[in-house]
């Protein structure tokens, strides 16, 4: 699969990679606000080969360890599309200079949104709602 590129951008450019192939509606709205910015992506199994040009990569939960993040050259910023940053090699960015950053769930509600659904699950179960629900469904 060949990588998708921006249709517009110039030499000053940021030259920024989604390390996936999917959020297609994040890299549009994301063209909508930096329209002369380059941005890209690619499948997973060739991010080696486009991390040379990016200066920002959105890994997309995609795994950058030390052998692929010393292919960016021009790596300055690793911004994760969520929380989990457990497939970021840390100290191999950090000791390259790279910045790694994400997006905290606190601020998003995601964080309250798991736990309430958490609690409705651990209070079916405790409750036994799956057979009450299928005598409900068999009496009427």
């Amino acid at each position: 699969m060949k990588a998708v590129w921006c249709a517009t951008w110039n030499s000053n450019a940021m030259r920024i990679l989604f390390c996936d192939t999917s959020f297609e509606h994040a890299r549009r709205l994301l063209r909508k606000h930096l329209p002369h910015d380059r941005i890209w992506c690619c499948p997973r199994s060739e991010i080696g080969e486009h991390l040379a040009e990016a200066e920002v990569a959105i890994p997309l939960m995609s795994t950058l360890d030390a052998p692929l993040l010393k292919r960016g050259k021009r790596l300055r910023l690793i911004q994760q599309f969520g929380v989990g940053l457990e497939g970021i090699d840390l100290e191999a960015a950090w000791t390259m200079g790279i910045e790694v950053a994400n997006v905290p769930s606190e601020q998003t509600g995601n964080t309250v949104s798991v736990t309430e659904w958490v609690l409705l699950l651990m209070l079916a179960l405790a409750r036994d709602n799956q057979a009450r629900q299928t005598l409900l469904n068999r009496d009427g």
